[in-house]
């Protein structure tokens, strides 16, 4: 791949204390795109500043700054740095900042999704001969349309900004690299950040056809983050930032192979409340765990002809969904259903389980992420339904 060049200024980060890493700032600007990704992106941890499109650019930048600053530093000095900038960042950021009254932290935000920006733009300004490029190795490819659309939006936002030529600057010192990465391998990790644009105008198309999408459940989200499984066992979750407009926040799926393709879908409220949509018509569903007695949830709503064909609801208060929310990270929560006509309790399965878990530490994280507080600030430029 192609390296980007972004001639940042080497003067760094306004309100964190110098580099602790060698004396490499002044002779490769890979450190400052390094810091100032670091920063942002555990910033957006605490308080959502950026939004789908320039979250994965910061990463996708962060990654690439990485692999060249440990080709000439060593790993260890390069992650006791990304330690140090993401305390800091914890540290300052106990929720939203206001411009007003930290205006230097403000701009720090601002420098780094400035480079975002950019990214998101360049690839629109490539030669008009490269009509898509992929993400990485795989099939998937982002149209041309949609990186020119990408590039129009944004340019608005800095028409008549004193970051233009700034702006500018960065697009025409990157736009080359990208060109070539998609000309000759196919593919380029910035481009990553469109692709969510892409994603979201394919999720209104199948919205618009009758499909559900996340949309129904999370309404227009701006950031979304999956809090993966540790092991073949587990199930991962999906959490989503989509403020107050359904006051749902994580979601994940159970299935059992032996259950005659039974599967469900659990959609968790910012309250703690829980509703399970499951495949046919159980008499009970309950969560377990070695750690505390089983709870059960109540059925809502039952639908269809027959069990065969029918659908259920299952919901769970939002004080007993916050006690879940309480327990030691370590925990193993585990799901069962009894299915009607007096037959057995059956588990819920992973590919691999009997009995498939969810660790409360994942379910704990991603409830919490999801929940963040949005930055008043943020500019959240994907299309309007």
């Amino acid at each position: 791949m192609k390296k980007y060049i972004l001639a940042l200024t080497a003067a760094g980060l306004s309100a964190i204390a110098p580099l602790q890493v060698a004396d490499a700032r002044q002779q490769d600007p890979n450190l400052t795109i390094f810091m100032y990704s670091t920063y942002t992106l555990a910033i957006n941890e605490k308080c959502q500043v950026a939004n789908a499109m320039q979250a994965v650019t910061l990463e996708k930048l962060k990654l690439q700054a990485r692999r060249y600053l440990v080709s000439r530093l060593a790993a260890s000095d390069v992650d006791a740095e990304d330690a140090r900038l993401t305390d800091a960042a914890h540290d300052a950021w106990d929720g939203c900042l206001t411009r007003a009254d930290s205006p230097a932290e403000l701009a720090n935000v601002d420098q780094a999704l400035l480079m975002a920006d950019a990214m998101l733009a360049a690839p629109g300004t490539m030669p008009a001969e490269v009509t898509s490029c992929g993400i990485d190795t795989g099939d998937y490819k982002v149209s041309r349309t949609n990186m020119d659309a990408v590039r129009a939006m944004v340019d608005a936002k800095y028409e008549g900004s004193p970051l233009k030529a700034t702006y500018e600057q960065y697009i025409a010192g990157t736009v080359d690299a990208i060109t070539q990465n998609c000309t000759t391998v196919g593919y380029d990790p910035l481009i990553s950040g469109i692709s969510r644009y892409a994603g979201r105008l394919s999720l209104r198309e199948k919205q618009a056809s009758g499909e559900k999408t996340s949309l129904d459940n999370f309404g227009e989200w701006t950031a979304y983050k999956y809090f993966g499984r540790t092991d073949l066992d587990e199930f991962g979750v999906d959490a989503y930032r989509s403020g107050s407009e359904t006051g749902n926040v994580a979601t994940f799926g159970l299935s059992s192979p032996s259950m005659m393709g039974n599967h469900a879908r659990v959609v968790i409220g910012k309250d703690g409340s829980w509703r399970v949509s499951i495949s046919g018509w159980p008499d009970a569903f309950e969560i377990r765990s070695a750690d505390m007695q089983p709870i059960a949830l109540t059925m809502v709503e039952k639908t269809g002809d027959s069990e065969f064909f029918g659908n259920s609801v299952f919901a769970l208060d939002a004080a007993t969904g916050a006690s879940l929310l309480a327990l030691d990270p370590e925990t193993r929560l585990s799901f069962v259903q009894k299915p009607s006509g007096g037959r057995p309790w059956m588990g819920y399965k992973t590919s691999t389980s009997d009995s498939g878990y969810l660790k409360a530490a994942s379910l704990q994280a991603a409830v919490a992420w999801a929940s963040a507080p949005v930055s008043p600030e943020l500019d959240d430029y994907l299309p309007p339904r």
